[in-house]
Parts: structure tokens; C-alpha cells; sequence
């Protein structure tokens, strides 16, 4: 209509275009198809007692649940008496809608209505509806705290880092700064490794490091008693290694010691096998 409407109440409609009018509660059964969406009047001029929503956690609360809907069979025992069958009747001679045996996905009334009371309305057979668009400004809320503090966190790691990289004099990566380290160290000091394999049967093999500035090294070998056994020079520099012949000895366990320029560098023990 494009006149002036007239409702029962007295209230009346502005002059404008609509297929229907309703003021008041409207209830339906089954689905409302809309072709171009669906409005939900929001003017600032037909709100009072406006107030910020405050953040809350209550919405982590929340149980989302997946379910059936009842078949209108099995309502009718479950509806009140209007003062006749003949609704009932009806209801349980209707065939099955097609958004009945569809899973849906949402909310318990009675769960919401523990957290958030006002998004829960009841009906006049006592069956409860919940005003889901309520829960959008919540979810937002939600949105707009977490995205508050991920930004804060984001801040703080932007600082941490331009505190790093200060510290730095080199920029160099983790990795390539930790082989830099390695060489800084491999080229002051000398290093014995641990005889492979250990225990050995027939041949075992001592890695060394030894810098290049070292005059001279050798490998001694003693028994568990002290007893020298034999001495290897060492003739390479960095890194090298000596193989030891399992059978110029007897089984055992054994130790070996580098000794470089005067100073021992390290000792260590190998097990021979029969």
C-alpha cells in the first residue's frame, strides 16, 4: 500500500510501499524465502538507553550444537490444547518439510539463557526462541579485544626485534652467525673428540682439532694402570684424525690424551672387544 495504514492499535504507518504489514508477534512454521535478503530496522531514531556493549568472555561460554528438527508428528504431543483437535489433526497429516531432515547448527535456548537472558524470549505454547542477530555486536566485541591484543603482542615482538638487531654488529642469521662462532672457537682452541666406534673389535677412529699456529702434538695412549702404550705424532693441522688397529692390542679399555705444545687438550677412554 502507499497510503497511510491504519493498524488496530492505532498505530499508524508513513506513507510507503509494502506487500504487508504487521505490527505485532508473527509466528510461522516452516521457512520465510527471501529473494534479496531480509532488513532489520536499526535507525539510531528508534533506539533509547543507548550504551557501549562491554567486552565479555561469556561468548567462549557458549555450546554450538548440531541437531534434527522434531517432524510435526512428533509435536503433537507436545502442543497445548486451543480448545480443539483440529490444529493437531492437521499438523500431524502434513508431510514432512525438507528443512526437517536437514542437520542444522546453532544454539540451545536454555544455554544462551543462562549467559545472555535478554537474547532469549518465550513464546505462548512455552517453547523458547532466540535472537541470534544479538549475538553478532557480542561476537564483534570479541573480535575487536582479541585483534586489540594481538596487535599490542605484535608491537612488542616489532620492539623486541629492533632490540635484537641493535645488539647485533653483524646482520648475519642464527645459522650463519653459530658457524662463525664455531670457526672463532675452532681457531683458538684445540678440541679431542670421542673415538667411533666405541667400543671397537678390529679399528676405531680419533677425530682431533688442532690450530694452525700449534708447533707440535702427538696422541698418547695408556693402559687403565697408566702404563704409556704407544705415541702417535700429530702432523696435520685443523681438523684430522688417527686410526688405531685394534689388533696391535690387547682387549681392554684404554685411554688417550692430546697433547699439544706442552699442554693436554683433553682424555678420553676407548673400549676394546675381543
Amino acid at each position: 500500500f502507499s497510503h497511510i495504514c491504519q493498524v488496530g492499535t492505532g498505530y499508524s504507518v508513513p506513507d510507503a510501499m509494502y506487500a504487508g504489514y504487521f505490527y505485532g508477534n508473527v509466528k510461522i512454521t516452516g521457512s520465510i524465502w527471501a529473494q534479496s535478503g531480509t532488513i532489520t530496522g536499526s535507525d539510531q531514531k528508534l533506539k533509547k538507553n543507548i550504551e557501549e556493549l562491554d567486552s565479555t568472555d561469556g561468548i567462549f561460554n557458549l555450546k554450538p550444537v548440531k541437531y534434527n528438527l522434531k517432524k510435526p508428528s512428533e509435536l503433537v504431543s507436545q502442543l497445548k490444547s486451543a480448545g480443539n483437535d483440529t490444529s493437531k489433526v492437521l499438523l500431524s497429516n502434513q508431510p514432512v518439510p525438507e528443512y526437517v531432515n536437514k542437520k542444522h547448527y546453532g544454539f540451545l535456548a536454555q544455554d544462551i539463557q543462562k549467559i545472555y537472558p535478554d537474547l532469549v524470549y518465550t513464546s505462548g505454547d512455552g517453547t523458547l526462541g532466540v535472537d541470534y542477530q544479538g549475538l553478532i555486536p557480542i561476537i564483534i566485541v570479541q573480535l575487536q579485544k582479541l585483534k586489540k591484543a594481538n596487535d599490542e603482542k605484535d608491537n612488542r615482538i616489532t620492539l623486541l626485534q629492533n632490540q635484537l638487531n641493535q645488539c647485533c654488529s653483524k646482520p648475519k642469521t642464527k645459522s650463519a652467525q653459530i658457524s662463525d662462532n664455531i670457526e672463532s672457537i675452532q681457531t683458538t682452541a684445540a678440541v679431542l673428540y670421542q673415538n667411533t666406534p666405541n667400543p671397537f673389535s678390529q679399528n676405531t677412529t680419533i677425530g682431533y682439532y688442532l690450530p694452525a699456529n700449534v708447533v707440535s702434538a702427538n696422541l698418547y695412549i695408556y693402559n687403565m694402570q697408566g702404563v704409556q702404550i704407544k705415541v702417535i705424532p700429530i702432523i696435520e693441522r685443523e681438523n684430522g684424525n688417527v686410526v688405531i688397529n685394534g689388533n696391535e692390542l690387547i682387549a681392554g679399555m684404554y685411554l688417550y690424551s692430546l697433547i699439544a705444545d706442552g699442554k693436554e687438550i683433553d682424555t678420553k677412554r676407548m673400549i676394546l672387544t675381543n
